[in-house]
């Protein structure tokens, strides 16, 4: 039986295992939930598409997934219809049906008339059909309530599904540009934040002069990136009102002053404080920037440097050299996605003499600002994309060619959003480059970059970053006072903890604690938390506390989660028992420091205690009064009592030996978490509909939002998963279509341990075609399957006697993967053994082919990306040679000829 406590607290989903896995406490507070509307509405459009029938999972084709998007719903009537039926006793047909599916969605008007109802009503008793009917209609985005909105003067009305934003007589912008026509938006900035703003800046530009002016003696000021950068915020918060900047004049007798505004009229682009604290700046470009852009951009030149750069020297040189900044300016106001092959054309000689590398540095940091904000709405997706991918190798180039001899030129925020652009690999050349050029990093760029290195689990370079730190400060004293700064410390506690990315590394935090510990670094509680922390997740429970018996040596106490962190390592061990003194000491100081996340950690230990002491399902029941009991010393018995309530055989509360309301703490998700789970498992036991009455009771309580707590539960998957699993395991598969049809009601989205429930599921009910189903929905909605995702197919073929389908699923395992041995003893169950060897050869040999030509595919790929441009020279030898034996070479603008996108001189004009 596959072990439902796992040393990694992973909620593995396995439909054997008596107790759902959960995480443990404050990894549950601390996980990000994915529910970016623009997920939930393509998923909304997918699942208005539907299909029946079957076929390979492992090698559908792309019409088979473009229909995909069914909803789950469509699994049960696909199933009625290859004669299957499903063990659904006593359900008595809870949901409606229209022509085979499951009608759930009412009209508006309907919805709209029920929902005010249930509010006259104050929701106190609903129906289980109008529980349904009110989730959909609150299940609606709020983008389908709309009435109305204007577009080009039109007034159409706004949907959801279908919708065109723009009219389809609209010309589109160069290069893939909104439609939508550029408006002017002036939005009244208050005087005060303006000034506040203001002083900051000069107050910063004080301390810059005072402290690192002094240290620039070979080149002007103006090469500094940190000294422009604030020019521009002055420039851009010192006007009152509105400006207009008029970009006509030639670049030889612009002023720098233009230059430096036109520059903080591109800022508010990119930086959303400074657009919301200073004054609009607009620009007014020269009318013939939009026809050279048009000419240098021409025939698909946006993604290939020599035919922008030819295209460039085609160019008058007067024009080249007086108006080159107009047209970068220009590009990186309206084209900000073809600003940077226009660098590139800039950067390549012949290009222009009066080449001013600083206003190449201001454009990367404009560029690279906006890619990080993504700033740029008018630009369309794909080729916004498409010059991200490209951004990190053309600055490596044009940096290394042009901006590393002069040390102080690039922004700090040029640098910091470096780091943010780049993956670890581009980064690690950009650093390396850095390094041996000398560029100047500050304090607060090397602390972003030694986080950068410490989150991949990369603490070597980490700490070659704090060296770089610690080696800047003028003596012994400022080096401890520098190492010694919150922020330095946090990261010294990143890098160590991260380095246990690596199980193996373990052995590495002795030789990283006495690295920092001669930069001059205290060790704290935070460094030694982290400490007992790397010796629990490497199962070192001695060294552990052996550290923690060295707290009050060192002149520390421990803190909450300091008992946190050895309590859920304590869980994770094999004998959890043997901690249990520890355990109740815990207990008490969460009482004592009223820490209600301290309180959780206890109770998932009882609750794993009991789960190993017992495993059959009946002992565990007949425990659930002690763990009760253990709930009712720290929370409020108040969000449980609704459930109570529903289910006749339920556990009640008993008030002995327990606190008052008055000093109840409120419990976190996890904990309600737990107590459900235990609610759920007894249901089942008893009567099946019991769990349906619970779920219903779930459901109301979310809708209506009654308790803060468990609204805050429902936006995890993890609880529905509890549900889905529970109708599973009976065979009520129409109760479990509608368990994932409801999760949008409270935010949550179905993940991969959604899907492998259900999967697994099919599979055990013998429905092959429904769990293949399953998987196709599942890509379809862009989830990656996981290792266990393959397990349960794996199993579910195994079973079935499908030996071809069980060696492409083997094609998914990796070969250090170690298979469960109950996995292979399914695989031994299939009769004909020899051809499951051969088909276990066949998908060997595809794995490593595979594997081979997605190596081989990637090395080219990262070859081409980061080869410098290749630019052809102007000129083209002849095919065939002259009499005196010579090649004649032809140039490709003749002497005296006109090509037909040459322009006359603005200046002339």
């Amino acid at each position: 039986m596959r072990s439902a406590c796992l040393r990694n607290a992973r909620p593995t989903t396995s439909a054997t295992s008596p107790l759902l896995p959960f995480l443990a406490p404050r990894a549950f507070a601390e996980a990000q939930r994915h529910t970016r509307q623009d997920d939930r509405r393509s998923q909304k459009e997918q699942e208005t598409k539907s299909r029946s029938g079957g076929g390979n999972v492992l090698a559908c084709n792309g019409k088979e997934r473009a229909a995909l998007g069914a909803r789950y719903s469509d699994i049960f009537s696909f199933a009625r219809q290859q004669l299957r039926s499903y063990s659904t006793e006593g359900s008595n047909g809870a949901l409606p049906r229209t022509g085979g599916r499951i009608s759930f969605r009412p009209s508006q008007r309907d919805g709209k008339l029920k929902m005010e109802q249930a509010e006259k009503e104050g929701m106190s008793v609903i129906p289980r059909r109008t529980i349904r009917k009110v989730a959909a209609v609150r299940a609606i985005p709020r983008r389908t309530i709309r009435k109305v909105v204007s577009v080009w003067g039109k007034v159409v009305p706004w949907r959801s599904q279908g919708f065109q934003r723009f009219s389809a007589h609209s010309q589109p912008g160069l290069g893939g540009q909104s439609k939508r026509p550029a408006r002017r938006k002036t939005v009244p900035i208050s005087d005060g934040r303006r000034q506040r703003q203001l002083k900051v800046i000069h107050k910063s530009l004080h301390a810059y002069q005072r402290r690192e002016l002094p240290q620039i003696q070979k080149e002007p000021k103006i090469m500094d990136g940190r000294y422009r950068s604030l020019q521009r915020r002055i420039l851009a918060l010192s006007a009152p009102k509105v400006r207009t900047l008029t970009l006509y004049e030639p670049f030889n007798t612009l002023r720098r002053k233009h230059i430096t505004m036109a520059f903080a009229a591109l800022d508010r682009k990119v930086y959303a404080r400074l657009n919301r604290r200073a004054q609009p700046i607009f620009l007014q470009h020269l009318p013939d920037c939009a026809s050279w852009t048009a000419s240098l951009f021409s025939s698909g030149a946006a993604t290939e440097p020599d035919q922008v750069w030819r295209h460039w020297n085609t160019f008058d040189d007067e024009i080249r050299e007086c108006y080159w900044p107009h047209l970068l300016i220009y590009l990186l106001d309206k084209f900000p996605h073809r600003a940077q092959y226009f660098l590139q054309a800039l950067t390549h000689r012949p290009s222009v003499e009066s080449l001013d590398l600083c206003i190449v540095a201001d454009a990367f940091e404009n560029l690279a600002r906006g890619y990080v904000n993504r700033s740029w709405k008018s630009v369309a997706r794909e080729n916004l994309q498409e010059s991200k991918d490209q951004f990190i190798p053309t600055f490596y180039h044009i940096f290394r060619e042009h901006l590393a001899p002069h040390q102080r030129i690039c922004s700090q925020d040029l640098l910091f959003c470096v780091a943010k652009l780049a993956s670890l690999e581009d980064f690690r050349r950009i650093f390396e480059l850095m390094k041996k050029s000398g560029t100047h990093l500050g304090h607060d760029v090397l602390l972003h970059y030694t986080n950068t290195f410490a989150k991949a689990g990369d603490f070597e370079q980490a700490l070659s970053c704090l060296e770089i730190i610690v080696k800047g400060a003028p003596n012994d004293e400022a080096r401890v006072q520098l190492a010694n700064e919150q922020k330095f410390r946090w990261s010294c506690a990143l890098t160590l903890h991260r380095s246990m990315m690596n199980k193996d590394a373990y052995h590495e935090t002795t030789g990283i604690v006495a690295t920092l510990v001669g930069f001059g670094v205290k060790l704290d509680i935070l460094l030694y938390n982290v400490i007992m922390r790397n010796a629990m997740e490497a199962g070192d429970v001695d060294t552990a506390f052996k550290v923690y018996n060295t707290l009050d040596e060192n002149g520390l106490k421990p803190d909450k989660f300091t008992f946190s962190t050895l309590l859920h390592g304590c869980t994770m061990t094999t004998e959890p028992v043997a901690f249990n003194d520890f355990a109740d000491y815990c207990a008490e100081t969460a009482k004592e420091m009223k820490d209600p996340w301290l309180a959780a950690d206890y109770l998932y230990y009882q609750y794993v205690r009991l789960h190993r002491e017992s495993r059959n399902t009946e002992t565990s029941l007949g425990r659930t009064q002690q763990l009760l009991q253990s709930y009712l010393q720290f929370f409020s018995p108040r969000p449980l009592e609704p459930f109570w309530a529903v289910h006749a055989g339920s556990s009640r509360a008993r008030s002995d030996g327990v606190l008052t309301e008055s000093t109840f703490m409120d419990p976190p998700p996890m904990a309600l978490y737990i107590m459900l789970q235990l609610e759920i498992l007894k249901a089942s036991s008893t009567d099946k509909e019991q769990v349906w009455a619970l779920y219903e009771k779930f459901l109301e309580l979310v809708i209506t939002n009654r308790d803060p707590i468990l609204s805050k539960l429902a936006k995890n998957p993890i609880i529905w998963n509890t549900f889905l699993l529970s109708f599973c395991r009976i065979h009520h598969f129409e109760h479990a279509s509608q368990v994932i049809r409801d999760m949008p009601i409270s935010g949550a989205q179905p993940n991969v341990y959604t899907w492998n429930i259900l999967m697994q599921g099919f599979f055990k009910n013998q429905q092959m075609q429904a769990a293949e189903r399953v998987y196709e929905i599942m890509r379809s909605r862009g989830i990656e399957p996981d290792q266990f995702t393959y397990e349960v197919m794996l199993r579910g073929y195994a079973r079935a006697q499908h030996v071809r389908k069980v060696g492409e699923v083997m094609e998914h395992f990796d070969e250090e993967e170690r298979l469960d041995s109950k996995l292979l003893q399914d695989l031994a169950r299939v009769h004909d053994q020899r051809r499951v060897l051969h088909e276990l050869e066949k998908a060997r040999v595809r794995r490593e082919q595979r594997k081979e030509m997605e190596a081989q595919a990637k090395e080219e790929k990262e070859k081409r990306r980061w080869a410098p441009p290749e630019f052809a020279p102007l000129i083209k030898p002849k095919e065939g040679v002259n009499g005196k034996g010579g090649l004649n070479l032809k140039p490709l603008i003749e002497p005296g000829s006109r090509p037909g996108f040459r322009f006359v001189s603005v200046s002339k004009k």
